[in-house]
């Protein structure tokens, strides 16, 4: 709770061009995150890995960026196959689906768009001092596309 509060009382001292600066740092952090959370589940090797079933995104009907960009760059036949994973909803076809997405190259396209992110937000906070808590900042950002699970 100390680092919030801390963080709170930071943000009172500077003016409000550097606060909409630190919200996007939260903003294209959060998308970092959240674009290699659903990249992992296609890149997994495991479910103990990322610490939850490989393929739920699919099964809980989720369309996440790799699943869009897969789409965008399919031909027609693998638009159509796509489409009825999707409405399927199965883990029996996320393996097809998994392949389809690296043939098209979207899980490339996936990182170079969570690597954008990261990059943003360590950027949006450029104007901080040099201390603990911007390497704190950096690192978070770094973690973000990093991680394995």
């Amino acid at each position: 709770m100390k680092p919030l509060l801390d963080l709170q009382q930071f943000l009172q001292k500077k003016n409000e061009k550097n606060i909409n600066k630190f919200g996007d740092y939260g903003k294209h952090l959060g998308l970092a995150f959240q674009i290699s959370d659903d990249i992992l589940d296609f890149t997994a090797k495991n479910s103990n890995q990322i610490g939850k079933n490989i393929g739920d995104d699919l099964e809980g009907g989720k369309i996440t960026l790799p699943i869009i960009y897969g789409y965008k760059f399919s031909n027609s036949s693998d638009k159509k196959n796509i489409k009825r994973i999707l409405k399927s909803k199965s883990k029996a076809s996320f393996n097809e689906l998994k392949d389809i997405l690296i043939k098209t190259g979207a899980i490339d396209m996936s990182i170079k768009k969570a690597n954008y992110h990261a990059t943003f937000a360590r950027k949006s906070i450029s104007y901080l001092k040099h201390d603990n808590y911007k390497d704190l900042l950096l690192k978070l950002a770094d973690f973000s596309i990093s991680r394995k699970k």
